[in-house]
């Protein structure tokens, strides 16, 4: 009896052992690994989606196309660095009558097509490197720096997939967005030298379609001081895909600029005093060990007139802002919004999103990358100096800092990837939205939100002493990890700002799937969800940018 007592007991405690060895193994399971580790499904006939829960608005019509870095490694060779990822594709088609339709497939780059034949990670200029590591001299050829996985924006009516690199031929890729292939972007001008190397990942479109956008071309012999360097700036006509140089901007360093400011009259540069060194960039060294931070350098603001071509610099107290949010003229002044970097550590924000870093939850949990929302106001230029440089240098343009608060009183100060409503470009906007790890404070990455920023009722409002007040709707949901945020606008006349939804492409990290979240603008509430199924369920890893193209008006 005794034994049998003693059997039972002992069994006992082995099921609680087991039970709670389950839930702790339940509650130690990363929700992110999937958006750091390879997916390599795609999705290469159109497929519908169904929806798992609401309705798809009906009167949403176009494509939303998602970049993402999904694979991280060819056969035993990996890389280091989560932007570096084989660049994937997905584009979500929406037609009258809320019907959603699903491609998804990897850009077939020269990098893709030669490390996947080869069975070895084709030599490429890289945020990160490669483990084993790979001689840098073997990408200097160029010839598989083609993977466009940054950006995707509408240039002269072409779809072009963009990065922080250009050839001397082109933007980058175009998207063809009925079957997903691409071919090379080129422009139909012939003044690209070859040392036109580095450009905006971010172009600028005017009201008038026509798109603003530079390229930094290098001075071999201003890297032994001989000479400047030039950043070229130049306006795209929409009809014919030239190019018209607007200003050439003559440095001693060149700054890295990853997006910048237009208005309706005015492209503004903010070059910081983050600049490339560029004996490491022609030598294809990795680009977190290429970038210099100079904060006693100041950060010059050049403020190009894009009618009369004249560039006024101004000067600012050093700031290096990732990503802008718009800009727009009023009161004799022009407005920048943008998204300034804690540049404490003097490195690239991005540079802590190592794969390394980002598979390990403690490490991870303390990659804080804070980000000031900034108001920067710039007189407009006094052009009345016959030069075509004017230099302000003895101004110092200031900015109001707002901070971020949600209804609970909670800040969110790591704020990335802004987007605005699209038709509110170089207008006065009241809202814009943005991406949010550490989501209300977090300690954890992982707590990631989408929030919409409400700029009108708590900017520069000197007669509301109330603090409490919030400007932040946050979307979140445990466990979930969204992406950039794009704004779509209802069709119709007489609309608000906010009258339309938003887009994310989201990882659910409970069931390892990816799903498209459709969510109201105004309310920040989920509308539909669509998730993608079976053997491509995990179909994105690390998303980057994106952009919602509309239907063509024979297709509405």
């Amino acid at each position: 009896m005794y034994s049998l007592l003693l059997q039972q007991h002992i069994l006992l405690i082995v099921v609680l052992i087991i039970t709670f060895a389950s839930a702790a193994a339940t509650t130690t399971t990363d929700p992110l690994a999937g958006v750091f580790t390879t997916s390599s499904a795609e999705v290469l006939e159109e497929t519908v989606l169904k929806p798992n829960d609401g309705t798809v608005p009906t009167w949403l019509c176009g494509s939303y196309v998602r970049q993402s870095a999904s694979k991280f490694e060819e056969h035993t060779r990996h890389l280091t660095h989560t932007f570096d990822g084989f660049g994937k594709l997905l584009r979500y088609k929406f037609t009258k009558g809320g019907t959603v339709s699903l491609r998804a497939n990897f850009l077939r780059s020269n990098f893709y097509n030669v490390s996947v034949n080869s069975g070895d990670i084709c030599p490429s200029r890289l945020l990160g490197t490669t483990v084993p590591h790979e001689s840098n001299a073997k990408a200097m050829t160029d010839n598989c720096t083609d993977n466009f996985n940054v950006n995707v924006v509408d240039i002269a009516g072409n779809i072009v997939l963009t990065s922080d690199y250009t050839s001397n031929k082109g933007a980058g890729k175009i998207l063809n967005l009925e079957d997903m292939t691409t071919i090379e972007h080129k422009w139909n001008d012939t003044w690209t030298n070859y040392f036109d190397k580095i450009t905006a990942a971010h172009p600028q479109q005017l009201p008038s379609g026509d798109t603003i956008n530079f390229v930094m071309r290098i001075n071999p012999v201003a890297i032994v001081g001989i000479g400047k360097h030039s950043i070229i700036v130049y306006r795209v006509n929409q009809h014919t895909n030239t190019r018209e140089q607007l200003a050439t901007i003559k440095v001693k360093k060149l700054p890295y600029i990853h997006s910048f400011t237009v208005t309706k009259n005015y492209a503004i540069l903010a070059a910081a005093p983050f600049t490339w060194e560029l004996g490491n960039i022609m030598a294809a060294k990795p680009v977190m060990n290429s970038l210099k931070w100079s904060p006693e350098d100041g950060t010059a603001l050049y403020v190009i007139n894009l009618q009369t071509k004249k560039v006024t610099e101004y000067k600012a107290d050093a700031f290096f802002a990732f990503h802008h949010i718009n800009g727009f003229e009023a009161n004799n002044k022009i407005y920048m919004d943008v998204l300034a970097n804690n540049m404490t550590s003097g490195l690239v924000p991005s540079s802590g999103l190592t794969i390394h870093n980002m598979l390990n939850t403690s490490i991870r949990d303390k990659l804080v990358g804070t980000a000031e929302y900034r108001r920067y106001e710039i007189p407009i230029p006094d052009e009345s100096i016959n030069n075509k440089r004017i230099k302000s240098s003895s101004l110092v343009v200031n900015y109001t800092m707002t901070p971020l608060i949600d209804a609970s009183g909670k800040l969110y100060t790591t704020v990335e990837l802004p987007r605005i409503n699209g038709l509110k470009s170089t207008e006065i906007s009241c809202y814009w939205y943005g991406w949010a790890p550490h989501a209300a404070g977090s300690n954890h990455f992982a707590d990631t939100a989408l929030i919409k920023v409400d700029v009108c009722n708590n900017i520069n409002d000197d007669t509301n002493a109330d603090d409490s007040i919030s400007n932040v709707i946050p979307w979140f949901v445990q466990g979930h990890f969204p992406g950039e945020p794009i704004f779509v606008q209802k069709p119709g006349n007489g609309l608000a700002e906010d009258d339309g939804v938003i887009l994310a492409s989201v990882y659910d990290g409970i069931k390892s799937a990816t799903y498209l979240a459709i969510i109201d603008a105004k309310s920040m509430k989920t509308i539909s969800t669509l998730y993608c199924q079976d053997d491509w369920k995990h179909l994105m890893s690390f998303g980057i940018h994106g952009d919602f193209f509309q239907c063509k008006e024979e297709e509405k």
